[in-house]
């Protein structure tokens, strides 16, 4: 059972997808406060999200930038695509908000097309970090950032459906190392702890271009 919660987290599909949905949004809302904080875009501003899940961060990013700034949402699911389509529906009939399925090693968008991205509680999925971020710094304009979030390993440890034949754990260091690898200089990176509720444990990246 565990291990099939794991395969859902990390690819959700048909009615369980759509409930781990739910779930997840209700669970990380934190953690995508904290990441779109991080991130603190501004009114105008061309933000992607990738990993986008249910929509909530979407929808934050969507405030924030206002009506004359965009936002991207992207995941791996169609079945959370559907979701964050409902959630977020009006932004989307008035173009401040667009949702799409991609590929995240394979992203259909030209170099330099947005001032910030968000990759809130997915880098556990990405088989190569190191070439998917070098992917989004190149997307980034000039002074663009990145902002990624993750609970650290410790904390994965103890959950039976987030273990290694599911999710990559990470740590300060493989964070460091992937955003070093996805070429974002040391001097450009910051990392900084988040304890969650129920001693949750995150670590929040922010990269500058």
């Amino acid at each position: 059972m565990w291990h099939a919660i794991g395969r859902q987290l990390r690819h959700p599909s048909g009615l369980a997808g759509g409930i781990i949905g739910h779930a997840m949004r209700w669970a990380n809302d934190r953690p995508t406060r904290i990441a779109v904080d991080a991130l603190d875009p501004a009114p105008g501003d061309d933000v992607l999200d990738l990993g986008c899940g249910s929509g909530h961060a979407v929808a934050l990013l969507a405030e924030r930038v206002e009506a004359s700034g965009h936002v991207t949402g992207v995941d791996g699911s169609a079945t959370m695509i559907a979701q964050a389509r409902r959630a977020n529906s009006r932004a989307e009939a008035a173009g401040r908000v667009s949702l799409m399925v991609a590929d995240f090693e394979n992203l259909p968008f030209k170099q330099c097309s947005f001032d910030g991205i968000v990759a809130s509680n997915v880098i556990y999925f990405w088989n190569d970090p190191g070439r998917i971020i070098a992917r989004l710094r190149g997307l980034l304009k000039p002074g663009g950032r990145l902002v990624i979030y993750a609970t650290v390993a410790e904390t994965m440890r103890c959950w039976k459906f987030a273990q290694p034949d599911t999710h990559h754990w990470i740590d300060e260091s493989s964070l460091r190392t992937a955003l070093a690898d996805g070429g974002f200089s040391e001097d450009h990176v910051t990392i900084s702890k988040a304890l969650l509720p129920f001693a949750v444990h995150g670590l929040v990246a922010v990269a500058a271009k």
